[in-house]
């Protein structure tokens, strides 16, 4: 699970790059993306938790298509 966890983290970091946003770890990013006012890593919110997100094993692909 961990591993799915920084899976969906570095896609998350990698989206953010290509839009231009430089941060220094993927929390930055996702702070930066607006995605932490929905999603909290370990409780639901409005959103899924991440790690919730993460257990289902989506590809990296799929979690950057439906950004």
């Amino acid at each position: 699970m961990k591993r799915s966890l920084s899976l969906t983290a570095l896609s998350l970091t990698a989206l953010m790059l290509a839009f231009g946003a430089q941060a220094a770890a993927p929390e930055e990013a996702m702070n930066k993306a607006g995605c932490m006012a929905c999603h909290a890593k370990d409780k639901k919110m409005v959103g899924p938790a991440f790690k919730d997100i993460a257990a289902k094993g989506y590809a990296a692909s799929f979690t950057i298509s439906v950004m």
